[in-house]
């Protein structure tokens, strides 16, 4: 079979709109994973206590994130941490000395039980 000179051209323009449609699927893949990959929060509390959790829906209310303890003043000590958690609304308290607490200034809400929990959202 004799290759006609529009031949090539034309496969060349089949391979370019493949490429072109892989491209943007892979933007839309993209996309599509950032919107559900978790996302770094910082997250603190000032209290006197000897070690502070974060815990909640995002893990099942399990050991939750440990807060690492920094300097102290006259309302306690300062400690923060990173909770890596996935988008959306969080159900959350605070393991205080082993006791849950609400995180003051944090939004609440009641939960079907009746408990109050704080909330964290995240874009």
């Amino acid at each position: 079979h004799a290759v006609t000179p529009a031949e090539p051209a034309a496969d060349l323009a089949s391979v370019s709109r493949r490429l072109a449609t892989a491209a943007a699927d892979a933007g839309a893949l993209a996309a599509a994973l950032s919107a559900v990959a978790p996302r770094d929060v910082a997250v603190s509390y000032r209290g006197v206590a000897s070690s502070v959790q974060l815990a909640g829906s995002f893990d099942g209310w399990g050991p939750g994130v440990e807060l690492a303890r920094g300097a102290s003043d006259g309302s306690g000590a300062l400690f923060s941490g990173v909770a890596r958690l996935p988008p959306g609304r969080h159900a959350v308290k605070l393991r205080v000395d082993g006791a849950w607490r609400l995180a003051p200034g944090w939004p609440i809400e009641v939960g079907a039980g009746g408990a109050e929990n704080n909330v964290l959202t995240v874009e």
